[in-house]
C-alpha cells in the first residue's frame, strides 16, 4: 500500500472588491457543473474552473476577459505533478488589467474570502486524484473515478458539495457515510445510478448544473444533505421566442459594451455641464438593473440564487461611483459577467409563460423584462454617445 500524495494549488484572485465585484451586497454564488469528463465551476466574477478527471485532474482556468465576446478566454492550465509534494500558484487579476496572471508562490494562509484554493489528493490505492476547490467561500469536492471507500479514510475534510457521479461504489450506505463524514450540503450522483434508491434523492434533474451560495449562518438543526441525481448533459435553450428575446438583449448589451470598453477613467467620470449623469453611472445603472431584475425572478424559483442589488443612486447629486478608478473596459466586463449570470440560469425561465408576470417580480413578465433590457442598453448607450460629442469631452 502506498501513502497518499498531496498536491496543493493556491490561487488568490486579487482584485478588490477583489476577483468578484459581484460579491458586494451578495451571498457569494457559484454554479457547479457536471460534465462527461469531469466537472466545472463558474463564478459571478467571470471565472470557469474545469477539472478534467480523465487526464490526471488537469485544471483549466478560463475567464471572461474580452468584453466584446461572451466566450470564456483560456487563461491557465495547471497539470497535476506526482513528483512534487506541494505546488503553489497565485492568480492575479487587478481591475483594469486585460487578463489574470498566474505565478508560482504564496501560501494558503494568505487566502481571503475572495481567494481560491485548489487541492488535489491521491487517495491510498487510487490512481486518479480527487480535487477540492474552495472559491467565494464555497467548497466543492470532485471525487472523480475514485471509490467513496477511499474518501472515507480522510480524517478531516468538509465540503459544501461532493461530486460522486463517477464513484463506482456509490450506493445508499456509502453515500450516507460520505455525506456525514464530509458534512456535505449536497451530494451529486449520476443520473443513471441504480444503486442509490430514488426515495433517498431530493431531486432528479435532466440538467448538469446546480446553484450553490455561501453558507452564511449555521444550518438549522436536523438539516439533511440533499442527494441529487444529475445529468452530465448541459441544458441548451431551444429555438424559441425566449431564445430570440435573449439573443436580442445580448446583442444590445454587446453593442453597449463596445462603446464603453475603449473609454478611459477620465472619460468614464466625465461630468456634463447640463447636470446629467457621468458615463460611469449609465453603465452601473444598466448592469444593476439587469442583475436585480433577473436575480429577483431566479431567487423566487431557486432560493440558492440570492437577490443582488448593485443599483447606483438615481439622482446625479446622490450618486457615488462604486469604482471610480475603473476604465470602461473593466465596467464592460462587469456588464458581461451579469449577462453570463442571466444566461447561465435561463433554464429557470423556460417553463414560464412569456407574457405573464413572474413570481418574484413586481412588474415583469419574461418577455417584458427581456424587451425592456434590450431597449435599456440602447437608450443609455445613446445618452453616452451624445456626451462624447460635447466640446469638453476628454480626448483620452
Amino acid at each position: 500500500m502506498r501513502y497518499a500524495a498531496l498536491v496543493v494549488v493556491c490561487l488568490t484572485l486579487l482584485s478588490s472588491p477583489l476577483c468578484s465585484p459581484l460579491n458586494a451586497q451578495t451571498k457569494e454564488l457559484i454554479a457547479v457543473i457536471v460534465e462527461t469528463d469531469g466537472c466545472a465551476i463558474e463564478t459571478l466574477g467571470g471565472y470557469r474552473i474545469k477539472i478534467n478527471s480523465t487526464t490526471d485532474a488537469r485544471i483549466e482556468i478560463r475567464e471572461l476577459s474580452d468584453p466584446l465576446t461572451s466566450k470564456f478566454q483560456r487563461a491557465h492550465v495547471l497539470d497535476f505533478d506526482r513528483e512534487k509534494q506541494n505546488n503553489h500558484w497565485t492568480l492575479h487579476r487587478q481591475p483594469n488589467q486585460l487578463k489574470s496572471q498566474c505565478n508560482p508562490g504564496l501560501s494558503a494562509e494568505h487566502l481571503g474570502l475572495n481567494g481560491m484554493l485548489i487541492l488535489q489528493k491521491l487517495f491510498e490505492d487510487e490512481d486518479q486524484p480527487a480535487t477540492v476547490i474552495e472559491v467565494d467561500g464555497i467548497t466543492v469536492c470532485d471525487l472523480g473515478a475514485n471509490k467513496i471507500a477511499s474518501a472515507l479514510k480522510l480524517t478531516s475534510m468538509t465540503c459544501d458539495v461532493v461530486i460522486a457521479t463517477g464513484c463506482p461504489d456509490a450506493d445508499n450506505e456509502s453515500v450516507d457515510l460520505l455525506a456525514k463524514k464530509m458534512a456535505a450540503r449536497f451530494v451529486l450522483l449520476a443520473q443513471d445510478n441504480d444503486a442509490v434508491n430514488d426515495d433517498k434523492v431530493i431531486k432528479i434533474t435532466d440538467r448538469n448544473l446546480i446553484a450553490v451560495s455561501r453558507r452564511i449562518a449555521k444550518e438549522p438543526e436536523g438539516q439533511t444533505t440533499q442527494w441529487i441525481k444529475i445529468s452530465d448533459q448541459p441544458w441548451k435553450m431551444p429555438d424559441s421566442e425566449l431564445k430570440n428575446l435573449f439573443d436580442l438583449k445580448e446583442a444590445s448589451s454587446a453593442q453597449s459594451r463596445a462603446v464603453f470598453a475603449p473609454l478611459s477613467v477620465e472619460q468614464m467620470n466625465f461630468v456634463p455641464g447640463d447636470g446629467s449623469h457621468t458615463p460611469r453611472w449609465n453603465t452601473e445603472h444598466m448592469m444593476g438593473r439587469e442583475l436585480l431584475f433577473f436575480s429577483q425572478i431566479y431567487n423566487a424559483i431557486t432560493p440558492a440564487i440570492p437577490v443582488m442589488n448593485l443599483n447606483p443612486k438615481q439622482m446625479p447629486q446622490d450618486y457615488v461611483a462604486a469604482h471610480s478608478d475603473w476604465t470602461g473596459h473593466e465596467e464592460a466586463l462587469l456588464t458581461l459577467r451579469v449577462e453570463a449570470f442571466s444566461r447561465r440560469f435561463a433554464f429557470l425561465l423556460a417553463d414560464l409563460p412569456l407574457d405573464e408576470k413572474t413570481i418574484g417580480s413586481k412588474m415583469w413578465s419574461p418577455r417584458g423584462l427581456l424587451e425592456q433590457m434590450e431597449r435599456h442598453y440602447k437608450q443609455h448607450t445613446e445618452y453616452v454617445k451624445k456626451k462624447m460629442e460635447l466640446e469638453n469631452w476628454p480626448k483620452e
